[in-house]
């Protein structure tokens, strides 16, 4: 047999490189070659066509609140992939993080990794390449996050809730609540606030995050309401919070509702089943929701939905997308939200105004607009944490003048005939006062902190609004919401509560329907409890969830041996016992 044929044979024990790489480098050795050949010509490199810049980027640059020089670092920072961020919600999380960071390179987790200056969470910022070099810090991340004990969350969008300082007795809404990450970092706050007042006052607890021990027996008297919109988001809002909270859930409940006619359940309802207009007239002394009604709340996240170009390190399509037209369409949506927002805010209380946005259009314009209600004041961001409170943040200040642009980008003037289409709201105030107080406003720019952009105001309510008109926008968005298919909650009276643990125990129906599930048990606590079902507006709420849900055990659990209480035992806690028990048994 000659050689040809035992190749021929036998298969090739040598690794043939792919025809598409042999090609690439035949054609990269030629170029080569041809490059520095004697005869060849001198090789000549053009410069490249600078490639226009976007709508964006013509916008940001015709506007006034970024001097000439820090553009170039604006536009870099955006292009570049946002890092990481999270809050450690527990004191043994934070113990197993230190344990982690020891087993890093001592370069990695002393520079890559910070901790952020923000006071009450633990919070941590490290770029987005890390964990992928990291198995174990990625897969801590994943689990951690997916077992509730850190939550993911931008760090600018953190600053809203921090500047609101919420106290354990405060009633809290979040206005437009998805994703949800205010809403828990709301809860926590509140929870936090709960167990360091009982720290000072000789109870248990302590500050930073507790552990879920003592979160059981520990229920704040202030909750906080979650509302979204859209229905099919409200509900993953739910199962979200409701993943990361676990027990905390009992001082929680997500609704949904349009902002602009978001109900106050403290008013009387206007349609009463069963009574006439005129009865329940005379009987309420009026069917409005007038501005002498109390009002529910003392702290409120107005987190309005805005064209989202501060996200662009998130979600680059918005270059191509973006047009100030859609901006401006916008700025009406969010002041009615907002003068909503108001309305359901107690005298004293206060209200954080933000958007993910650089548009002074609806930023500063919608805060302008409502300083001349003269119901509320714009207040410094340092107002309620103290000049402690964003120690180490860098904000620039907001803008008293700003251009109002069209499509084209040229200025579109207050006067002109197409100006008069829009607004009037959307150019700058003429009352110099209110110019001036629109720098205690924050902008949040990308390269000072690394993040995206972001814009805040602290608003404190100093008067009701003087008629319904003000309160919000028309007389129709004081009305109650049409009624969807949600559920109701029906008290158990077989349930008894121990009176230091300050919660109250319902069942609910099935959606629309009449029929009552029994299969489970919400705990509440009671400021909640009383908000939800005692009121005499509580029937205007669309409830998607509230509480804590805890499973009632069936005959099947009895025979079995699952240990069983009047008052339910939470899903996870049957889940164990059972996993044990079968364990128990196979190795009988």
């Amino acid at each position: 047999m000659t050689t040809d044929e035992c190749h021929a044979e036998t298969p090739s024990l040598k690794h043939k490189r792919s025809r598409s790489k042999s090609l690439v480098r035949a054609r990269k050795r030629r170029i080569h070659q041809q490059r520095h050949h004697p005869t060849c010509a001198p090789h000549i490199s053009y410069p490249r066509t600078p490639r226009p810049p976007s709508l964006f980027e013509t916008y940001i640059t015709s506007q006034s609140f970024l001097p000439p020089h820090e553009h170039h670092a604006f536009f870099t920072t955006l292009r570049r992939p946002l890092p990481l961020c999270f809050r450690i919600r527990s004191i043994s999380t934070l113990h197993e993080w230190h344990s982690l960071l020891h087993t890093l390179p001592p370069h990695d987790a002393t520079t890559s990794i910070q901790r952020l200056p923000l006071h009450a969470p633990h919070t941590y910022q490290l770029p987005s390449h890390l964990p992928d070099l990291y198995p174990k810090l990625r897969h801590w991340i994943t689990s951690r996050t997916r077992g509730g004990q850190i939550s993911r969350q931008e760090y600018v969008s953190m600053i809203p809730v921090h500047l609101l300082s919420i106290q354990s007795h405060h009633r809290v809404l979040d206005l437009c609540a998805s994703p949800g990450s205010k809403t828990i970092q709301a809860l926590d706050a509140l929870y936090d606030s709960h167990h360091m007042s009982g720290a000072r006052g000789g109870g248990g607890g302590g500050g930073g995050g507790e552990e879920e021990e003592e979160e059981e027996t520990t229920v704040p008297l202030g909750f906080v309401m979650a509302n979204e919109l859209d229905v099919r988001r409200a509900y993953v809002l739910a199962h979200r919070t409701r993943e990361t909270l676990k027990e905390r859930m009992v001082s929680m409940a997500v609704v949904t509702h349009n902002a602009c006619r978001f109900p106050n359940v403290l008013a009387p309802c206007r349609r009463v089943h069963g009574q006439q207009p005129q009865q329940q007239q005379q009987q309420h002394g009026g069917i409005n929701s007038s501005p002498s009604s109390p009002k529910p709340f003392d702290r409120i996240i107005c987190d309005v939905p805005c064209s989202g170009d501060g996200t662009l390190r998130k979600d680059t399509k918005i270059y191509k997308t973006w047009h100030p037209s859609y901006v401006m369409t916008l700025h009406s949506l969010q002041l009615r939200i907002a003068k909503r927002g108001i309305a359901l805010l107690h005298v004293g209380g206060y209200m954080t105004y933000s958007t993910c946005s650089f548009h002074p259009v609806e930023n500063e314009a919608v805060v302008a607009a409502l300083l001349l209600t003269g119901c509320v004041q714009l207040v410094h961001g340092t107002e309620l944490v103290g000049p402690k409170g964003l120690e180490g943040v860098r904000y620039r200040e907001g803008l008293s003048s700003w251009k109002v642009l069209n499509d084209e980008c040229t200025i579109l003037q207050r006067d002109s005939e197409e100006g008069k289409e829009w607004p009037d709201t959307l150019w700058p105030p003429r009352e110099e006062g209110i110019a001036r107080v629109l720098k205690r406003c924050i902008r949040m720019v990308p390269q000072d902190n690394d993040t995206g952009g972001f814009f805040i105001a602290l608003l404190k309510k100093v008067k009701d609004f003087d008629d319904s008109s003000k309160n919000g926008g028309s007389r129709k968005d004081v009305m109650v919401t049409p009624q969807m298919p949600c559920h109701r909650l029906y008290e158990c009276s077989n349930v008894e509560s121990p009176s230091q643990e300050k919660c109250r125990y319902f069942v609910r129906s099935q959606g629309g329907s009449t029929s009552i599930s029994k299969s489970k048990t919400f705990k509440l606590s009671r400021g909640l409890a009383d908000y939800l079902c005692d009121q005499q507006g509580s029937s205007k709420l669309n409830l998607v969830y509230a509480g804590h849900a805890m499973t009632q055990p069936t005959d099947h659990d009895k025979k079995k041996g699952i240990p069983t209480e009047k008052k339910g035992i939470p899903t996870e806690k049957r889940k164990e016992f059972q996993l044990e028990k079968r364990l128990v048994d196979l190795s009988k």
